[in-house]
């Protein structure tokens, strides 16, 4: 029975004990008959039962999905914090240089520098400035 079995399976006339039985009562002649609707339909079952597998394997990795989203989106939240404090930072320095610029000439400091009030006053512009910077 076994090898009958293997031997239908083998030919494609037979997927189970079932189909064999058939097989056995219609003297074999159930296996010359097209039965191609139930072929048909036992793919599109295979089809389905394998997409649904697939599926299930999607949704259990959609919150890892879900939290890479969320990093990327915190990374550029951060690289944009981080390009806005430059620009502040770069301002900042810009208006420290034009202030020191216009207050104090090179040729000033240089000729003044020996004057306690001079550099008292550079000082304080220096230490103003710098508070401002931070």
């Amino acid at each position: 029975m076994k090898d009958l079995e293997q031997k239908m399976k083998n030919i494609g006339c037979v997927n189970n004990g079932k189909e064999l039985i058939r097989a056995i009562f219609t003297l074999g002649l159930a296996c010359l008959m097209p039965n191609d609707t139930k072929k048909k339909l036992q793919n599109v079952q295979a089809d389905v039962k394998e997409e649904r597998t697939i599926m299930a394997a999607i949704m259990k990795r959609m919150d890892y999905f879900d939290g890479l989203l969320g990093s990327a989106g915190d990374l550029v939240k951060a690289a944009d914090d981080a390009i806005n404090l430059t620009k502040t930072f770069r301002q900042g320095l810009q208006h420290a240089h034009k202030s020191l610029t216009q207050d104090y000439s090179e040729e000033d400091i240089e000729e003044n520098m020996g004057d306690i009030d001079f550099a008292n006053d550079y000082t304080e512009e220096l230490l103003k400035v710098e508070n401002e910077l931070k």
